[in-house]
C-alpha cells in the first residue's frame, strides 16, 4: 500500500525496471502502519509494524531497504532487518526511518513497557542491515522521563546525524493537559 501510494503521487519513477504499477512486495503478514523515507541513492527506506510473532510479543517494528531498482537490497534480511523486537516491552511502534548517510539509516519506535508509559527511542543500521555495533543494543532512549511520546518525525542533519521532534504530554492527563513539541538531534556517533 505504501508503495503505490509513492507511486500514484510520483514521489518513485514508475519506469524503473523492478517498480510495478501495483507496488512492490515490502513486508508480508500482519503488518501496518508503514513510514518511508528516501535512502539518498534512488531508493526507500521502509519501517513497518510487525505482528507476525504476535504470541510472543504484541507488535514489533522492522525495516527494509528497497533498492532505486524496485528490488530489495540483497544485504538485507528477506523478512526485514529487525529493527525493535524485543520481548520485554510489550509494544515497539515505529515511528520515523531517516538515512543516514552511505546506506546507512535511523529508526525511530515507541516502546510501550508494562505501565503503558512510552519512550521514545533510536536505532542506526549499516548498508547491510545490522545494528549499527557502536550504538547500545536496545538503541537510544531519546526520551526517557514522566512523559508520554508519539508523533515523531525525523530528518537527516547533512553531516551523518538527524534532527528528531515529538509531541509529549504527561502521563496522568488531566483537562488542563499541555501537550509539548520537543526537539533532539543525534550526532551519527549516537
Amino acid at each position: 500500500m505504501l508503495i503505490q501510494l509513492a507511486l500514484a503521487a510520483g514521489l518513485l519513477a514508475t519506469t524503473s525496471t523492478g517498480w510495478a504499477p501495483t507496488g512492490v512486495p515490502v513486508a508480508v503478514g500482519r503488518t501496518s502502519g508503514p513510514r518511508a523515507s528516501i535512502d539518498g541513492a534512488g531508493g526507500v527506506f521502509v519501517v513497518w509494524r510487525d505482528e507476525n510473532r504476535f504470541a510472543t510479543n504484541y507488535a514489533d517494528a522492522y525495516g527494509q531497504h528497497i533498492l532505486s531498482t524496485g528490488l530489495r537490497h540483497p544485504q538485507w534480511p528477506l523478512l526485514g532487518a529487525p529493527i525493535a523486537n524485543q520481548a520485554v516491552p510489550l509494544d515497539e511502534l515505529p515511528n520515523a526511518v531517516a538515512p543516514g548517510g552511505a546506506g546507512c539509516a535511523y529508526w525511530t519506535w515507541d516502546q510501550r513497557t508494562l505501565g503503558f508509559e512510552r519512550d521514545l527511542m533510536l536505532k542506526r543500521t549499516l548498508a547491510d542491515g545490522s545494528l549499527d555495533p557502536t550504538w547500545p543494543a536496545g538503541g537510544i532512549d531519546v526520551m526517557a522521563s514522566s512523559m508520554d511520546v508519539f508523533d515523531a518525525a525525523m530528518v537527516p542533519d547533512g553531516a551523518g546525524g538527524v534532527f528528531i521532534v515529538w509531541s509529549a504530554e504527561p502521563l496522568s492527563p488531566t483537562t488542563t493537559t499541555v501537550q509539548s513539541a520537543r526537539g533532539q538531534h543525534i550526532l551519527a556517533d549516537g
